[in-house]
């Protein structure tokens, strides 16, 4: 049985991946073992009991309550075994001083340490990463933005973003035996489903944020090594043959963005 591990699942993208695991042992016949690591197990028990969950199968979930990401101890039982870790702990708002991204990165990181010891030699978990397409030094997936609007739109959520790149740059200092990929997402939209790919060289704003979690998925089950150690993002699928055949208006194909987000 697939194991996986979700941090913060509260929250829109963590539950949208939650969603997505659980719906897609549904379609598949394969059940999944999902642990997840939250900081309030009611107010968990609460979310599986909304119309987006209350009809999916919750007996695989195993629920981990710790008070903040960083208890090693419990985030160590909650990863071990598992074929992926989605690490999705973000904060909405651009506060300063804001350390969620690193402080998540650097428990992860002790608790893979504390597997290795406990464990021996057996097999890491994959870390799949949630960060922004805008949390870059030089940009790469931001660079289709004019560049007298990214500065604006950078000191905005400077925080965050500062945070985010902190984090990856502690990650990468394990690159050498972590297995980790980074999702740069662009704005995320409240919309359907509509098809995704998981691209090296673009993003795409706006995205559903049922798009980002599939495309998570899917890198969190692929089984070559091509996304390891890569910063990847998550597109809509119809989008690039759109633009090939010259469409360029989906107004008719998807809704309005209502209250996106970066996270």
């Amino acid at each position: 049985m697939p194991k996986y591990a979700l941090l913060g699942a509260t929250g829109q993208v963590g539950r949208s991946v939650l969603k997505v695991l659980l719906e897609s042992a549904t379609s598949t016949g394969t059940k999944k073992q999902i642990n997840v690591l939250v900081r309030s197990r009611s107010k968990f028990e609460k979310q599986l009991q909304t119309d987006d969950f209350k009809s999916l199968d919750h007996s695989a979930i195993g629920t981990f309550e710790a008070a903040d990401v960083s208890d090693v101890e419990i985030l160590a039982r909650c990863i071990r075994g598992t074929r992926a870790v989605f690490m999705c702990v973000a904060l909405a708002k651009n506060m300063p001083g804001c350390t969620i991204a690193q402080d998540q990165a650097k428990a992860v990181i002790g608790a893979l340490h504390k597997l290795r010891e406990d464990d021996g030699a057996g097999k890491l978990p994959r870390l799949v990463i949630l960060s922004s397409a805008e949390a870059e030094v030089e940009p790469h997936f931001s660079k289709g933005i004019p560049w007298p609007i990214r500065p604006i739109l950078y000191a905005a959520n400077s925080n965050l973003y500062n945070d985010l790149i902190a984090a990856e740059r502690h990650l990468r200092e394990h690159q050498d035996w972590v297995n980790f990929c980074i999702v740069k997402s662009g704005g995320l939209s409240w919309d359907i489903a509509r098809g995704h790919e998981v691209r090296f060289d673009k993003q795409q704003t706006f995205i559903s944020f049922a798009d980002l979690a599939g495309g998570m998925l899917e890198i969190a089950d692929e089984e070559s090594d091509k996304y390891d150690g890569k910063n990847l993002s998550v597109r809509w699928a119809e989008l690039e043959s759109d633009q090939r055949s010259g469409k360029t208006d989906h107004t008719s194909k998807r809704s309005l963005p209502r209250g996106w987000t970066g996270r």
